[in-house]
Parts: structure tokens; C-alpha cells; sequence
């Protein structure tokens, strides 16, 4: 009797470590499907957002480019907006007297700010790899990405051009055809960097959407 009851016993035990094997393995296998392969990160949010950890990588070798980026952008776009009306609930609970509201309203959206910054530092990443892929040294393409990360890729790209010994780096800026009131943002806030570095400057007599920058200074 005590030989069947061990007999019985293995085999049950086999039994749920194999189960536990086919639920891991078909597990792993809906993890692929879902989202094309993406493993999905939460980002702290009311609402609920999700963000493919593949755009972190790069998006454009896996395959995510342009329109991740602009799905990015509008993902930041909805939090900081969900984020600046909970903080006017919190405002207005707090004027009513109402303070466990204003706490819980402010509670709700703590994560939004890292969130949204989070966001964006992905959109500018996968925007300039897209952007710039098969691009030769010394052009650089700032399209779509917000001033103070333009800034950033081009200090940058004025280090690269430095341990390259390169003397000009072009920027592509664009004219502000595409922004909202018709005025270029990156090109003006490009161009007081580079007076602040003592780097001579011009726009592309060819292409008014070319910043051609001289950096070394004399």
C-alpha cells in the first residue's frame, strides 16, 4: 500500500511539472503575439498607458519608426493633459476644504511627470534614429524633435565633429512650414547656441531649411 501511495505520489508530481512547463511555454508564446512582440511596460497612469519596450532599443530596427514616434508624442500629449486637469480637480477640492480629495486627486497622477518625460526622451530617440539612418557625418537632421532635445543632439553632434577633427556641420532645421503659427522654432534657438559656443553660422544659400555651422571657432 505504501509502495502505490509513492508510486501515485511521483506521478503527480510529474504531472504538475509538466503542466507547469506547457503554461509557461504557451505564456511565453502569447507574450510574443501580443502587441507584435512587444513586451509592454505600464507607465504610472489613471487611464492606463502602455509604451512597447522595443522603442527603448531602437525604434527603427525594430521596426517601430515614424509612427511610433508620433504615437509617442501623442501618449505624452494625453497624460500631461490628464495630468493638468487632475491638478485643477486637486485645486478645486482643496478651495472647497475638501483636503483627503486634493491629496487623493494629486496621488492619482504623481507618476505622470516621469511618465510624460519618459515618453518624449523615447519619441526624440526613435524620431532622430529614423531620421538620420544612412545619413553621412557631418548632416543632422533635427526634424520632429522638441528645441531642448534638438539642443542636445546637437551638442552631440558638435563632439562627434570634434573627435572627427570635421570642420562644418549642416543642420537640417527646417523653414516652419509645419509649425503652428508658421514660425521656426529649432533654427533660432540653434543659432543663439552657436553664437553662445562662438561658432560662426549661415543658413544654406540652397536650402533655406539647412543651418550650416562652423564649428571651429577662429
Amino acid at each position: 500500500m505504501q509502495e502505490v501511495f509513492v508510486v501515485f505520489s511521483a506521478a503527480a508530481l510529474i504531472f504538475l511539472v509538466c503542466r507547469a512547463i506547457i503554461s509557461c511555454c504557451s505564456h511565453d508564446r502569447n507574450d510574443e503575439d501580443d502587441d507584435r512582440g512587444y513586451r509592454r511596460v505600464f507607465l504610472e497612469s489613471a487611464s492606463g498607458h502602455f509604451v512597447p519596450e522595443s522603442y527603448a532599443r531602437n525604434g527603427a530596427e525594430s521596426g517601430v519608426g515614424q509612427n511610433g514616434a508620433e504615437d509617442l508624442r501623442s501618449q505624452a500629449r494625453s497624460l500631461r493633459r490628464e495630468w493638468e486637469e487632475t491638478l485643477k480637480l486637486a485645486d478645486r477640492a482643496r478651495k472647497k476644504g475638501d483636503y483627503a480629495a486634493a491629496a487623493r486627486y494629486k496621488r492619482d497622477v504623481q507618476g505622470h511627470p516621469s511618465a510624460v518625460e519618459y515618453l518624449n526622451k523615447l519619441a526624440a530617440e526613435v524620431n532622430f534614429t529614423e531620421k538620420n539612418k544612412g545619413r553621412t557625418d557631418g548632416m543632422v537632421d533635427l526634424h520632429g524633435l522638441l528645441v531642448e532635445e534638438a539642443l542636445e543632439y546637437a551638442e552631440q553632434a558638435f563632439q562627434s565633429a570634434t573627435l572627427r577633427n570635421d570642420k562644418v556641420v549642416r543642420f537640417i532645421v527646417g523653414k516652419g512650414l509645419h509649425a503652428k503659427d508658421g514660425i521656426p522654432k529649432i533654427r533660432p534657438a540653434l543659432e543663439s547656441l552657436c553664437e553662445t559656443r562662438g561658432f560662426k553660422h549661415n543658413l544654406d544659400p540652397k536650402n533655406a531649411g539647412v543651418l550650416v555651422v562652423q564649428c571651429r571657432r577662429e
